[in-house]
């Protein structure tokens, strides 16, 4: 995904990482609307968890599945998809 000013790089996603995606239809004031979903591993450091009724940073490593919509309108219509 690129700042339509500086063309900069603001994000990116693997194609594997692509859920499901989708454009408006033909014909309708979405045309120019598309989205995806992705998701990705996260990982969480110094998970706190409970020993004795007691809550302690253990130091330990969790992973979570993170999912993520993203939805956008492309105003130049020579790049539409």
């Amino acid at each position: 995904l690129l700042d339509p000013q500086t063309e900069l790089e603001i994000t990116s996603y693997r194609v594997s990482q692509i859920l499901f995606c989708a454009r408006g239809p033909a014909n309708t004031s979405l045309v120019h609307c598309w989205a995806f979903t992705t998701s990705r591993i996260t990982t969480l450091t110094n998970v706190q968890s409970q020993q004795n009724g007691n809550n302690s940073e253990t130091g330990q490593t969790q992973h979570e599945l993170l999912y993520q919509c993203q939805v956008f309108r492309c105003e130049n219509q020579e790049t539409d998809l």
